[in-house]
């Protein structure tokens, strides 16, 4: 099975192509420079919280673990698995890389 193309490298220093407007959505495009340090805050309080949901879960999937392994196997059901908060923390740094890049383009500043 092989690997899926990379995309093309637009923000390295020997990068043949760089971004331009035109590898934005409309709508990013008329994001100011202070819309997109909102929006990078706000998604960075969105990974937090959801980091802290894992981590919360933690203790109690590992002594399950432990248990299910070791003892009862069923014990592995009571595991939190955290699958929306992992999607929600996925779809964040997707964004925040969009809006990063859209950050550079606009030369803001931070």
């Amino acid at each position: 099975m092989k690997a899926p193309e990379l995309p093309p490298d637009t923000t390295g220093s020997t990068s043949t192509r760089h971004l331009t407007a035109q590898d934005f959505a409309a709508t990013d495009n008329a994001l100011s420079c202070t819309q997109i340090a909102d929006q990078r805050s706000a998604l960075q309080s969105g990974i937090d919280k959801a980091n802290a949901n894992i981590a919360a879960n933690r203790h109690g999937n590992q002594t399950a673990g432990y248990i299910g392994a070791a003892l009862f196997p069923p014990a592995l059901l009571a595991t939190e698995g955290n699958y929306s908060d992992k999607d929600a923390i996925n779809a964040a740094y997707q964004r925040l890389d969009v809006l990063n890049q859209l950050s550079v383009l606009k030369a803001c500043p931070g």
